[in-house]
Formats: C-alpha cells, structure tokens, sequence
C-alpha cells in the first residue's frame, strides 16, 4: 500500500474522532447544565411541574425520551426555563444546549424514518370533532372527551405523532356511543 493510499483513511479516522470528542463533550455540557441549573427542581423528589429529568440520557434522544426533549427544547426557546427568579446559566450554555438537543432529535427523527416503510395515521382530536360535525351534524365539542394528541417535531398531524392504537380507537368510538 503506497503513502498517499494510507492517508485518506488516516484523515478520516482523525475527523471521526474529532466529531466524536465534540458530541461527548457537548453532551458532557448538556449533563452539567442540567446538574447546575435544572435537577433541583426536576429531580425524581421534586418534579416541579410534574416533570422529572435526572434520569434522562443526555448522551442521545431516543424514540422514547424525544417527547421530554421537546419539551425541554421548547421551554428553553422561550426562555421560561430556568424560571427567571432561578439564578440563570450563562447564554452561550443555553444556546449550546439548545443546539445540542436540535441535533440529536433531529438524529433521532431521521434515524427513525430511515427505517422505511409507511406508518398508519389517526385523526388528531380537532380533525375528529370536525369530521363528526361533517358527517353527522353533530355540533358537539368532543375534542375534549378524547385523550391528548402526542407532538412530533411540533406537530399534531403527523403519522408519528398519531399511533393508531387500540386505546386511541374505543375512546374515539365511545365519545359517538358506538
């Protein structure tokens, strides 16, 4: 193998370390911004809000930990989070979280959709209510008997936001007494 075969591996295995230790090290950020600022409030005794993150990863999203991530994206968009009378992590924190957790839902979102295939879709409550109104006439607001819609990427509407399951199915035949 000559010398100039050897160093396009080379190269590549010196960028993908490089990416690596900037992931680790962003994560390790995300980790200490959360320990600082986040756990006392949010921890498994405390769950102001009702919400707990001490035990969320903050090495990936996974399928199952990307609707807290949301959230947590959310809230530290608008600046809600830490609440304004909490002593406040530094902006630059703040953006590189905020930028960390995009990346790594958006990772997760397309690693999921990479799987192939096509997902069944639901109507979300409000397309219910209003396809019953079309349908029967009923001028009922039944969007409130049913369960909340879960958010995908901010959105009610899409295949992965709106499971059909078995639950989802009797609660919306059972709001039109079927």
């Amino acid at each position: 193998m000559s010398m100039t075969q050897l160093i396009i591996p080379v190269q590549l295995a010196v960028i993908l370390l490089v990416v690596s230790v900037t992931r680790v090290s962003a994560s390790e950020e995300v980790g200490r911004l959360f320990k600082g600022h986040c756990f006392d409030c949010h921890d498994d005794v405390s769950q102001e809000g009702n919400f707990q993150i001490d035990q969320l990863s903050t090495k990936s999203v996974t399928h199952d930990s990307a609707k807290t991530w949301s959230k947590i994206l959310r809230k530290l968009e608008a600046g809600t989070m830490p609440p304004p009378m909490q002593e406040r992590p530094p902006t630059k924190d703040v953006a590189s979280v905020i930028e960390w957790t995009k990346r790594a839902l958006a990772d997760e979102s397309s690693n999921r959709h990479g799987k192939g295939g096509s997902l069944t879709r639901r109507l979300n409550r409000l397309e219910y209510e209003n396809t019953v109104h079309d349908l029967l006439g009923v001028d009922v607001p039944l969007k409130n008997l049913l369960p909340e819609d879960d958010f995908q990427d901010g959105f009610n509407t899409s295949a992965e936001a709106l499971r059909v399951s078995p639950n989802a199915v009797n609660r919306m035949k059972s709001v039109l007494g079927v």
